[in-house]
């Protein structure tokens, strides 16, 4: 259970109505029986016990096409986790015919400690830096990179936490999503907060000519962000939740002094004007939806 939660395993697999999205939830892995598993690449036994073993050293060697990355896992590592995939099986078992630790593990799952933020950015590692993602070659954004965290305040950081960045592997992960309560997220947003306090950010320049910004754009920005705006290596400025919580001012400013630790340039000094930068602006705010119009009742 240490393991999974220290590899971030959640971050893709949700487990008691917590995690991610991208890979299947894990709650009653052990109950599986063996024609539930592809089993055309495995080699040696067909027991669960090796299925699982030979799954964690090479996911997409026994999966094809999985998306799940190669873990670095020692044996004894994959023994851990092996154990703890088979030990996940549901009962709703009345209270006697549990053992003492199982009733213990029960009231813990039932009465969590006080959330730790930095175990629930486990899919970030320490989020000072951006990494590469070999599995799906792009840029696993650093959120505790101090330039974006100034920039950043607390309800902002809360949003996109909650509601995550569709279309990416950054689920939502508010209460029915992922799973977080409003403790958690808050837990979450002050740990991030720990790499800088939020600053007052220059007024952004007024919003130019989408046209020019587009030229500059295509120069720029389209090979990392992609002209259309979803992301080639780098994050999606057309992402609906981060066009509805970034405001002009945190959109200039990254253009203008970049995001140190990461590939994200400080444009400002590199000749960028700050009317180049309304330009800019004013074409990535061609992706900004639509506001909704609340309905009016008779």
């Amino acid at each position: 259970m240490q393991l999974f939660e220290q590899k971030g395993c959640n971050g893709c697999h949700k487990l008691n109505g917590k995690g991610g999205q991208l890979g299947p939830a894990l709650d009653n892995e052990g109950f599986k029986t063996k024609h539930q598993f592809v089993r055309a690449s495995l080699q040696g036994s067909q027991t669960n016990w090796n299925w699982f073993a030979e799954h964690f050293r090479d996911p997409a060697g026994i999966v094809a096409g999985s998306l799940m990355p190669m873990p670095a896992l020692s044996q004894p590592q994959v023994e851990a986790l092996t154990v703890f995939m088979l030990s996940l099986r549901q009962r709703d078992l009345p209270a006697e015919y549990l053992a003492p630790d199982k009733i213990d593990e029960q009231y813990a799952r039932l009465h969590p400690p006080a959330p730790d933020g930095a175990a629930l950015a486990a899919c970030h590692d320490t989020g000072l830096h951006s990494r590469w993602d070999k599995k799906f070659a792009r840029f696993v954004p650093g959120v505790r990179n101090a330039a974006f965290i100034r920039t950043e305040d607390d309800e902002c950081l809360a949003e996109n936490i909650r509601e995550g960045r569709p279309g990416t592997r950054m689920p939502g992960w508010g209460p029915k999503a992922g799973g977080l309560s409003e403790a958690e997220v808050t837990a979450l947003v002050a740990y991030l907060r720990t790499s800088a306090p939020a600053l007052a950010l220059p007024a952004a320049p007024p919003r130019g000519e989408a046209n020019r910004g587009a030229a500059l754009f295509a120069q720029e920005c389209a090979g990392c962000h992609g002209m259309d705006g979803k992301g080639l290596i780098a994050p999606a400025l057309a992402n609906p939740v981060f066009q509805q919580t970034a405001s002009d001012a945190f959109i200039s400013q990254t253009i203008r002094a970049g995001r140190e630790n990461t590939p994200m340039p400080a444009f400002g000094r590199a000749g960028v004007t700050e009317s180049q930068i309304g330009d800019l602006l004013a074409y990535i705010r061609k992706w900004q939806p639509p506001i909704k119009q609340a309905r009016s009742h008779p």
